[in-house]
């Protein structure tokens, strides 16, 4: 009898879901993170890919790796806001975690305290370690929850700046208006492709 092992063909993916930050009564920029997450994750997973979600909570970074998809429901429907790590030092402190995965995507809302210049530095630094980055900017300006409060989000233009700036650090960038079609957002072009 001979045994025949078949090469584990996958291909490592990470999903980076920012918790930094939220508000909303309703359908919220952290529940379009997790939204986001969820698809990109079972799509991976239904083709047999190693899936990685990771978030910040208490001040740190967890993760969830290679589960089925209601643990991934669960777990993502467990994250909280205000997770105490800010996005650009999250990305930061993953890069030796990172070692293997082929592609990461970063589910962003577009708060303030995710600057263009200080974002796009941290993707730039993750470049260095894994071939990918895609970033999802969920842009808090067009949620009706957000838009009627005074909540510290990046204007218009600012968007416009942050994706600029990811694209020509070499990220492919989606970006996702409140209501906007999750299937359309994720399967056309990146912002800024010349393809």
């Amino acid at each position: 009898m001979v045994r025949e092992f078949e090469r584990e063909e996958t291909r490592r993916l990470a999903v980076v879901i920012d918790t930094s930050a939220d508000v909303g009564a309703s359908f919220t920029p952290l529940d379009a993170c997790c939204s986001v997450a969820a698809s990109v994750a079972f799509a991976a997973s239904g083709r047999a890919q190693g899936v990685r979600l990771i978030a910040a909570a208490e001040g740190e970074p967890r993760s969830l790796v290679r589960a089925a998809p209601d643990a991934m429901l669960r777990w993502l429907a467990e994250l909280r806001p205000f997770g105490g790590v800010a996005l650009p030092e999250l990305l930061g402190e993953l890069g030796s975690e990172l070692h293997g995965t082929e592609t990461v995507l970063v589910a962003l809302p577009t708060w303030r305290s995710n600057a263009p210049d200080a974002v796009a530095a941290a993707v730039d630094e993750l470049l260095a370690v894994v071939p990918a980055v895609v970033a999802v900017l969920v842009e808090v300006q067009t949620f009706e929850d957000v838009s009627k409060r005074r909540s510290p989000f990046l204007a218009r233009e600012e968007v416009d700046t942050l994706a600029d700036e990811l694209v020509g650090v070499g990220a492919d960038v989606r970006r996702l208006a409140s209501g906007g079609d999750l299937t359309e957002t994720l399967g056309r072009r990146p912002v800024g492709a010349i393809r």
